[in-house]
């Protein structure tokens, strides 16, 4: 397979209950499109090192369209697939829609499985789509050989169309064929381009080598770096700088970034050569039978079917069933080893990270502007209330005055030390990305307790002043298509945030004190479950459940209603908030550090 820079499936009938990682291959990055396990789908693998500039879905029908860039020139592939329940006219229509919205100045292919018959220009529908839009058809052999027994007349008759296309816009088509397929009646098209071969290029990834004895040294080196002149400084901004710089340099120092390849994993282990041979037996079966379309052929090709499918589920059990947590170095390997064969949330997300969206009927997909408009998305994002400002505020005072709510202590930031920076930095997962400040949290986790007190003489600086440099409120941000929708609008892509480690434990020191403050006044509501120590979806079910079963021994009828609030915890009116938390006994001159990390957050895409 590495031979060939692109390989297109069609017809993969995958769905959302197969993974992704049952099909990935270091060599390649993959590109699917599903309809149903029943048919139709789009799969398509394209070497690593080809530089894709724009890759579309089309919203009615399954086709894919992908851009490179090669030599710098770009090159438009259309890969597509026609059902045979599909209008002719119609989805020929939509396709040259689709393709007059493409610069025709530059080299198209459109290829794939159109069931049309391209034999001796038989099709006109497509012989006239081919004329008007100035398309040649580079395959000229039979893509499909059938063969049909007929009891009656007791004779075999065969047949041969061309209904599998490629076709080109220019001269770039050196050489067309087909070849046979051992397990399908279609052959396999095979097309080779005057263009310069594209180096296979492994999957890279940036990362330090932050191994035990690398971390010791590391540690080491800031405990015996000269941390004094953090005193000089006079803003937190600025004795922020001096650390993260130091820090940055030490680990450089030891761990230097590097790029290194992803290495192929086998995700069928269990393979073996008895399976091979078998599944080379079951193909060769399903040939013959395709061909004489005997009884004799088809029960003997299902025999072999049904001998494969039971092997490799034994297989499988047996190579599974003993597999333990003690079999792999770490609880992470063991989840990277399980997921490969689980459908999993990141399952369903394609590895081709390149977005398109259409603003204004415009379609932008430079990387840079489609940055900014994410950018202004995420964070213009706000309740679509037809309540003002003041009726809220009003509601909110009505609320507080119904429910008597007094407080009779107030609320301000405490000074924290080094143990409690350490409690802290236990609770944050090794995992966590480095963020905006490129420093691994296992650095902050493995240093000394008299760097935890420089840390702690930070925070209690930022405290004292109202103040927080502008890292710990920047987050990198990569939009998720939400699976539902049209890929070129923003509002169906959700934002995943990173902060840097530093900044997730300034916020899990503020939030330590403040939840400690609204636990002892009892300010949250004893039905609130979501966000509370203690307190997680079981436990919600569990009440409901409860109340349901009281409702139904009292003979009486009970009514639930869900409510699913779109974009709930980024649509909150930061002002209300504040409003709310000066009610409950958070004075603002205290709370000023709740505007400064809040209200003006900069994320980069």
């Amino acid at each position: 397979m590495r031979k060939f820079d692109i390989v297109c499936f069609s017809e993969c009938k995958l769905d959302d209950s197969i993974p992704n990682s049952f099909y990935n291959n270091s060599h390649y990055t993959k590109i699917r499109l599903d309809r149903n396990r029943h048919g139709g789908g789009l799969m398509i693998f394209i070497k690593n090192g080809i530089k894709k500039t724009r890759i579309v879905f089309h919203n009615n029908l399954e086709l894919i369209y992908f851009q490179f860039l090669v030599n710098s020139e770009k090159l438009n592939f259309v890969y597509c697939y026609r059902p045979p329940t599909l209008n002719e006219i119609k989805f020929l229509d939509e396709l040259e829609d689709f393709i007059h919205t493409l610069n025709l100045n530059e080299p198209l292919f459109v290829f794939g499985d159109l069931n049309m018959n391209c034999l001796n220009d038989e099709n006109l529908n497509i012989k006239r789509f081919m004329q008007e839009n100035e398309l040649i058809n580079f395959m000229s052999r039979p893509t499909r050989n059938c063969s049909k027994f007929y009891k009656k007349t007791n004779e075999t008759k065969k047949s041969s169309t061309l209904i599998d296309i490629f076709l080109h816009n220019g001269d770039m088509v050196e050489e067309a064929n087909s070849i046979e397929c051992p397990f399908s009646d279609h052959s396999f098209l095979l097309a080779s381009l005057t263009i310069k071969k594209v180096k296979i290029k492994s999957k890279m990834i940036k990362c330090r080598n932050l191994t035990a004895a690398n971390l010791e040294k590391i540690s080491n080196q800031i405990d015996s770096f000269d941390w004094k002149a953090i005193k000089d400084y006079k803003t937190v901004e600025e004795k922020w700088c001096f650390v993260r710089e130091s820090m940055k340099n030490i680990i450089d120092l030891i761990s230097p970034i590097r790029e290194i390849s992803i290495k192929m994993h086998n995700h069928f282990p269990w393979y073996d050569e008895e399976l091979i041979i078998l599944r080379h037996t079951r193909d060769e079966a399903y040939k013959v039978y395709k061909r004489s379309n005997l009884e004799t052929d088809k029960e003997l090709f299902q025999y072999y079917k049904k001998q494969f499918e039971a092997l490799n589920n034994e297989k499988l059990v047996n190579f599974f069933k003993d597999k333990t947590i003690n079999d792999f170095k770490d609880s992470k390997k063991f989840w990277k080893f399980y997921s490969s064969l689980i459908n999993i949330e990141s399952d369903k997300q394609n590895e081709e990270s390149s977005i398109i969206l259409k603003i204004d009927n415009k379609s932008i997909d430079n990387r840079q502007e489609i940055g900014n408009i994410f950018n202004r998305f995420f964070t213009s994002i706000s309740s679509s209330s037809d309540s003002t400002f003041d009726e809220s505020i009003g509601f909110i005072d009505r609320v507080f005055e119904r429910s008597k709510i007094r407080q009779n202590s107030s609320f301000k930031f405490n000074l924290t030390n080094g143990k409690e920076i350490d409690d802290i930095l236990q609770d944050l997962s090794n995992t966590s990305g480095p963020g905006v400040c490129g420093i691994p949290i296992k650095c902050f986790k493995k240093s000394s307790s008299k760097f935890k007190s420089i840390i702690a003489y930070l925070f209690n600086f930022s405290i004292l002043t109202n103040s927080i440099p502008k890292d710990w409120k920047t987050a990198l941000v990569t939009p998720l298509f939400k699976n539902k929708g049209s890929r070129e609008d923003p509002n169906n892509y959700r934002g995943i945030s990173v902060l840097p480690p530093i900044a997730k434990l300034f916020e899990k020191l503020l939030h330590k004190q403040i939840t400690s403050f609204i636990s002892l006044n009892k300010i949250l509501s004893g039905d609130q479950h979501g966000f509370r120590s203690n307190h997680s979806c079981e436990s919600a079910l569990h009440e409901i459940i409860s109340e349901m079963n009281d409702i139904k021994s009292k003979r009486l009828i009970g009514f639930f209603l869900f409510i699913d609030f779109k974009k709930a915890f980024d649509s909150v009116d930061q002002r209300l908030l504040l409003y709310k938390l000066r009610k409950y006994g958070f004075e603002i001159k205290k709370i000023t550090l709740f505007l400064v990390v809040f209200l003006v957050r900069p994320i980069f895409y």
